[in-house]
């Protein structure tokens, strides 16, 4: 395009030049540089033209000038050769809507000379501007146009930004990754037994009308449960019961005269044989059923007579007896069949009847069961 041969300034109409960035949208406050690459030729050489620029914002109905270098215009020197020009522009901050576009205006000083700005083949002018667009990097992308993408990689959440492309990967949970559960896992979640409180097992089983104060329950044969206290589930489980062993002994081993009887204490004491039984009586301060009665010796019953020895409760026989024959010989012998049932506070003892006509084998102790 020409500019007349005139000492004065040509404005040059706006539609003539690249001046509108159709497409790029600024939005907020913007500031930044253009730098300008203009290539102009004279009619001849001479004289002192010049040119400087000027550039508008325009929100379609208003050009509003943000920054000019009219104050620093750039010489047109090479007279009749095209060459190239340059000229900056520095611009303050600015504020934008995203509907406003940038316009530049060419100014000149002809100096008696026809001016031609040169805009096409091998003489392109062009704009470089360092004008921010807000975002100047994303994750350390610079690209102008970035996209998002997602994916599964890794064993949690992570962004991977490679290129123009930032990547969500939300892996699949497993055990080894902490990520978004799939839908398999959700319906197997989803599949489990909800808290029913004990209401319901297969079939409706039953509502216990307070289930965090009950402790234990019990399952019954159709399908009811019971609540039971710890004494009951005890009793229940036949945890109620226990055995343990009552041990009487004697000190030395004692033995019975000839044709004699004599009483023992049942609980361990080291008493000595007793003429009644009367002195060698002990209570019983538990209910339960006396069994497994043994009897020791360390000599051998003589060969004329037996020695029998037999549990009493409260001064009467009981069943659980032992019969060692004549001429046995020192051992343990014992009565595995019989049992004697007791309550709390009934006075149990022994009895030895010497049967022989010398004195009996000698007693080292005896001892018996309580069942409880």
């Amino acid at each position: 395009m020409e500019y007349l041969n005139q000492n004065r300034m040509n404005y040059i109409d706006l539609n003539t030049i690249i001046n509108y960035w159709q497409g790029q949208k600024h939005e907020g406050d913007k500031g930044g540089n253009f730098n300008l690459e203009l290539y102009f030729s004279a009619s001849s050489g001479g004289g002192s033209p010049s040119f400087y620029v000027e550039l508008y914002k325009y929100d379609g109905t208003t050009f509003t000038l943000l920054a000019t270098d009219v104050a620093t215009p750039e010489g047109i020197t090479q007279g009749t050769v095209i060459d190239a020009y340059f000229t900056a522009i520095a611009v303050p901050p600015t504020t934008m809507a995203l509907t406003d576009r940038l316009a530049l205006r060419v100014f000149v000083t002809t100096s008696g000379r026809t001016l031609k700005l040169h805009t096409e083949n091998s003489h392109l002018s062009q704009v470089i501007t360092t004008l921010s667009t807000g975002v100047n990097a994303i994750n350390g992308l610079t690209a102008q146009v970035q996209n998002f993408a997602v994916g599964t990689a890794g064993a949690d959440f992570g962004i991977s930004s490679v290129g123009s492309t930032h990547t969500f990967n939300l892996p699949t949970a497993s055990a080894a990754n902490r990520g978004a559960l799939s839908s398999t896992d959700w319906s197997t979640f989803n599949g489990k037994q909800n808290n029913i409180g004990l209401t319901t097992v297969g079939t409706a089983l039953a509502t216990l009308p307070n289930p965090s104060a009950v402790r234990f329950v019990r399952i019954n044969s159709d399908n009811t449960v019971t609540a039971r206290t710890a004494a009951e589930m005890v009793s229940d489980l036949g945890l109620g019961t226990g055995s343990v062993s009552i041990l009487g002994q004697f000190t030395n081993g004692d033995i019975v005269a000839a044709s004699t009887t004599r009483f023992g204490a049942l609980f361990n004491g080291s008493f000595n044989h007793a003429a009644t039984d009367a002195v060698r009586r002990t209570p019983m301060v538990t209910a339960g059923t006396l069994t497994r009665l043994y009897v020791m010796t360390n000599t051998a019953q003589p060969a004329t007579g037996s020695l029998v020895c037999t549990l009493r409760k409260n001064s009467v026989d009981q069943a659980l007896t032992i019969t060692i024959a004549a001429g046995s010989a020192a051992g343990v012998f014992t009565d595995l069949v019989n049992a004697v049932s007791v309550v709390a506070g009934d006075q149990m003892g022994m009895k030895f009847v010497n049967n022989a006509t010398t004195s009996s084998a000698a007693i080292l102790n005896n001892q018996v069961q309580l069942t409880i």
